[in-house]
C-alpha cells in the first residue's frame, strides 16, 4: 500500500488546523465558515455582531444606513445550492446571504 497519500493529507491537515487557529485568533470566534461568514458581512456591512456566538435568531445590528438598528441573521454558503434554513422569530429583521459559485454534482467513487 502506497502511504504517500496519508502521509500528504497528514501534512495538510496540520497545515490547516495552523490556519484554522491563527484566522479564529483574529475574529475571536472559533473558526468555521459560518462564523468566519458573519466575521466578513460584519466588516463590509457595518453589522455589530451579537457578544455571544450562540444568540437566538439573529448574528447582529446594522450599525450605519437605512437599516441602522436593524437585526440581521447572516447565511454564508460556500456552494450555492438553492437551500437556506430560516428562523420564524419575531426578532429577526432580515437575513444577508453570501454564497460561493452553484454547486457542482459530485458521487462518491463506486467501491465494488
Amino acid at each position: 500500500m502506497n502511504e504517500e497519500p496519508t502521509k500528504r493529507i497528514a501534512e495538510l491537515l496540520h497545515e490547516r488546523s495552523t490556519i484554522d487557529a491563527e484566522i479564529a485568533r483574529i475574529m475571536h470566534r472559533p473558526m468555521t465558515s459560518g462564523h468566519l461568514g458573519e466575521w466578513l458581512a460584519a466588516r463590509v456591512f457595518d453589522i455589530e455582531l451579537e457578544p455571544a456566538a450562540t444568540a437566538t435568531a439573529i448574528d447582529g445590528r446594522f450599525r450605519s444606513g437605512s437599516l441602522r438598528g436593524r437585526t440581521v441573521n447572516i447565511k454564508w454558503h460556500l456552494k450555492r445550492e438553492g437551500l437556506l434554513d430560516m428562523s420564524e422569530s419575531d426578532l429577526l429583521d432580515y437575513y444577508l446571504v453570501l454564497t460561493g459559485p452553484p454547486s457542482a454534482r459530485m458521487q462518491s467513487p463506486s467501491t465494488g
